[in-house]
């Protein structure tokens, strides 16, 4: 029995069936229409508004491959996480997060076509949740059209932040500012010069940045003074006063960088990924009807384009994902995130790999420590609060930095996942800590020194970036 089930308000889908290995079947009894029906549910997948696939886990307490859980419980803590350490003031916060739901990427390598009788914005659903005015505090927008559309116009612009993604930005800035109501920032933390706003340029990302900030306070940001758009939108050009550094790999200049990427380019594609991808790439290529791609090159790319479309279907509650996909999107997810990472696990235990991590992105590390430091050394005008908002391979870099565990970063993270780095003070000692939370889970608690010696080990040297040193702050 395959049947859809629709429940208005939280937009949730529940696949019905009994025949699959990842599911499990059970007999109820249904009262309907003065009848009895036995139905068989199968429980995978199992999506909603905010959820997603319940076996899906990113950490211990994610249970979904649309948003981060921080959505779902409201919080920034999982449970049995305290806010904040008893015994500690919170004194400065950065918070590094991926953008909220958002409408698919343009895919020219599938032809913007997903799969077979593909639903596009130009359906009642999806319309809906593009249709507002696009702009943001900081850049005009307009729309142009949905290439998955074509020929007919549609109603979303590719990589669009939904409505969806707008009331689930300010889900999360509501639980950021909890992090504060508990100490003595609650009555300033909206004050001017508190919160710092950071974000790529990018229509989705500007417009979860603004929807966060109206999340903790109650209104949209004035783009004036440090909440100006040279100040808060990363264009992707390098100068003093822009955010540059949430960018992946500046040190382009570094010869060597440039060849530790090659390399591990190289040694991925003989590596024991590829057995794997080659099969489920087969598999998946038959599903949406695709040519099997020609090169090795291009697995993670197929993988990747359709799991885009996989998300930001399903996640938005249409139904027209190939059932053939449900069984194999964990193995997808898994080989097309470690196609991504894989650079770092390459020059792990190497004499090579702190150098190579501080030019790729250790100088990111640097600029979180500067903020704290400039704390620590009692210079009240810094900001309470840091928002960044940038992309899911950022988040991948950090948690590979910080050595999380392989559970956080070995799929892609969710919509609106963050990583959090709290400045503490003990009140007792009067010494600093931080603390790095990742969807609510504690990553690690380093006094000051320890801190120090983490971001040290990753800083890039002028040599391998000089861009950075030259520009910073």
């Amino acid at each position: 029995i395959e049947e859809q089930a629709a429940f208005i308000g939280s937009v949730t889908t529940a696949r019905l069936g009994c025949l699959s290995s990842r599911g499990f079947c059970f007999i109820g009894a249904l009262v309907l229409l003065g009848g009895i029906s036995v139905i068989c549910f199968f429980l995978f997948p199992f999506i909603n508004a905010s959820g997603g696939w319940p076996n899906h886990n990113v950490g211990s307490t994610t249970n979904a491959v649309c948003a981060s859980p921080t959505i779902n419980r409201k919080s920034i803590v999982a449970p049995g996480v305290p806010l904040i350490p008893n015994g500690y003031t919170l004194k400065q916060a950065t918070v590094h997060q991926r953008h909220l739901d958002r409408w698919m990427y343009q895919h020219d390598y599938i032809d913007n076509y997903c799969w077979s009788n593909q639903i596009n914005s130009t359906d009642p659903i999806i319309q809906e949740q593009c249709n507002y005015n696009l702009s943001s505090v900081w850049e005009n927008f307009e729309l142009t059209s949905d290439p998955y559309a074509f020929p007919a116009r549609g109603s979303c612009n590719a990589k669009q932040l939904t409505v969806q993604g707008q009331q689930n930005a300010e889900i999360l800035g509501h639980a950021y500012r909890q992090m504060f109501e508990q100490g003595p920032s609650n009555n300033r933390i909206c004050k001017d010069g508190t919160i710092r706003l950071e974000s790529d340029a990018v229509q989705k990302n500007q417009m979860s940045t603004q929807h966060v900030y109206k999340g903790i306070c109650g209104k949209l940001p004035e783009p004036v003074g440090d909440l100006r758009p040279e100040r808060v939108l990363d264009d992707g050009t390098i100068a003093s006063g822009k955010p540059f550094f949430l960018h992946v790999g500046i040190c382009q200049d570094s010869e060597f960088l440039n060849n530790a990427k090659q390399r591990a380019s190289d040694a991925f594609l003989v590596s024991d990924w590829i057995p794997k991808m080659t099969e489920t790439v087969g598999i998946l290529a038959d599903i949406v009807d695709k040519p099997y791609p020609e090169n090795n090159n291009h697995l993670a790319t197929l993988e990747d384009n359709i799991e885009d479309c996989v998300i930001s279907h399903a996640c938005h509650g249409l139904d027209d994902t190939p059932n053939g996909i449900w069984p194999i999107l964990e193995d997808i997810d898994r080989q097309e995130t470690a196609s991504r990472i894989f650079i770092f696990d390459y020059f792990s235990g190497t004499d090579e790999y702190k150098r190579f991590v501080s030019a790729y992105y250790g100088y990111y590390l640097v600029t979180v420590l500067d903020r704290m430091r400039r704390v620590v050394e009692n210079k009240q005008d810094e900001p309470l609060l840091y928002v960044q908002v940038t992309s899911d391979d950022r988040l991948s870099a950090i948690l590979k930095v910080l050595d999380a565990p392989d559970s956080m970063f070995s799929r892609r993270p969710p919509w609106g996942s963050q990583i959090i780095f709290q400045l503490l003070e003990d009140k007792e000692s009067e010494t600093f800590h931080v603390r790095i939370l990742y969807n609510g889970d504690e990553m690690k608690m380093l006094n000051w020194k320890e801190f120090i010696n983490l971001v040290d080990s990753y800083t890039p040297t002028k040599e391998d970036c000089a861009r950075f040193y030259e520009n910073y702050p």
